[in-house]
């Protein structure tokens, strides 16, 4: 996730990272349900219950599991 990708936007709810990434839904859960993302760095869930995605954070994550 570039720069040109997120514009400037760290967060996003799941449905706009989703069509960024071409992800699922399910995928971006499983992440998270499985402690692969951690809640206040990928993640974060608001007191409403709605859960932001920071894509600076992700791109990060990426980039370190990818050269492994």
């Amino acid at each position: 996730m570039s720069t040109a990708i997120n514009n400037g936007i760290d967060w996003v709810r799941i449905e706009r990272y989703c069509e960024l990434t071409g992800e699922t839904t399910q995928s971006v859960k499983t992440k998270r349900n499985n402690g692969m993302w951690l809640q206040g760095v990928q993640y974060e869930k608001k007191p409403d219950g709605v859960i932001w995605y920071n894509l600076t954070e992700i791109h990060k994550w990426l980039a370190t599991r990818s050269h492994r």
